[in-house]
This record gives C-alpha cells, sequence and structure tokens, in this order.
C-alpha cells in the first residue's frame, strides 16, 4: 500500500509489484535458510519493475498514467534463467543441468553459457556452483544439518569434492565456517 499511496510521484505499479515488496519484507522478517539471496532476487525485480513502469515526470506531460514498456524476449530469457538458479539455491530443483534450462528456453546448451554469461558474468558452470555453494553456506548458518548432508542437499554426491569446493569458493572448509560463524554469531 506503500507504492499507491506515492503513485502520484513515481508511476503506476501493478500488484505484482506490491506483492514483491511484501515477498521481501515476509524474507527479512522470517530469516529462513536462503532469504538473503531470496531478497536480494526479489530486489532485482523490483529494481526492473521500477525501470519498466517509472520514466521521469517530464515525459509524461499529457497523461498522468506511465504505460509499462514492452517486455523483450531477452527479459522473459532472464526471468526464466534467474528462476532455475533460484529454484537451485532453494533446492526445488530436480534437474539443474544446462540441458534442462535449454530445453526450457528451446536453446542449446551453448546459447545458454553465452545468456548466462552475458547476465552474470560467469559460466553456466561456475553459476551453478555459486548456487550450491551460497545454498550450504546458509544451510550451515542457519542449521545443525551434518556437512555430508548439506553437501548432498546442495547438489554435490561426493563430500569430499563439496569439502574442496566450498573451501575454493569461501576460503574455508565448511567445518570451519560453521564454527566462524558460530563464533561471530556469539
Amino acid at each position: 500500500d506503500v507504492l499507491s499511496s506515492v503513485n502520484h510521484l513515481v508511476g503506476e505499479y501493478d500488484d505484482s509489484t506490491v506483492r514483491l515488496f511484501d515477498d521481501m519484507l515476509e524474507e527479512i522478517q522470517s530469516q529462513q535458510p536462503g532469504y538473503y539471496t531470496r531478497v536480494q532476487a526479489l530486489l532485482a525485480e523490483i529494481l526492473v519493475d521500477i525501470v519498466r513502469y517509472c520514466r521521469p515526470m517530464a515525459n509524461s506531460s499529457r497523461s498522468n498514467h506511465i504505460k509499462p514498456i514492452r517486455k523483450s524476449p531477452d527479459d522473459s530469457k532472464f526471468e526464466i534463467i534467474t528462476e532455475f538458479f533460484s529454484d537451485i539455491y532453494m533446492g526445488l530443483s530436480k534437474d539443474p543441468s544446462i540441458d534442462a534450462l535449454a530445453k526450457k528456453l528451446f536453446l542449446s546448451s551453448r546459447q545458454i553459457n553465452r545468456l548466462v554469461v552475458k547476465y552474470y558474468g560467469m559460466t553456466f558452470a561456475q553459476k551453478l556452483s555459486a548456487s550450491q555453494l551460497d545454498r550450504a553456506m546458509d544451510l550451515l548458518r542457519s542449521t545443525q544439518m551434518p556437512v555430508a548432508q548439506i553437501g548432498e542437499a546442495c547438489g554435490f554426491s561426493n563430500s569430499k569434492y563439496f569439502s574442496v569446493r566450498f573451501k575454493d569458493y569461501t576460503g574455508y572448509t565448511p567445518t570451519e565456517f560453521r564454527k566462524f560463524v558460530q563464533k561471530n554469531i556469539n
């Protein structure tokens, strides 16, 4: 409702933008595992809405209504790719492969990799690994699950490989990371 009260200042928002703010507030208040990444994703969606729905008032002298910018096919691809990695982060993806994403977008795996590099500045494999390891960090922070179980929940079938990848990513082994976080919270 905050947005509707300032509508005349910044443009028109639809209910989906308001829901994004509500979802973000709920995530911040609940602080469930993965909330930080979810808040970042919601904030990115909100910023996209702001860009689409807001234009300087000087450009809208004939109307008090600001028309949304039409979505391009590239925007839709970005949304699908973002949702794909968000599902991996949340542990909801049954098939976190480049082929699964390629099939979803009707593109080749090579085209998917180019898009991921364009959107995130890293390859599909690097983004997949980052999503999995970010989830592992949140689980280590917020649960007492055994390290091997966290590795498996994040898509690593081998706990030694998980520990090596985690240390490469964070500079700590999963156990060291958990101890570090617990020490700094208390």
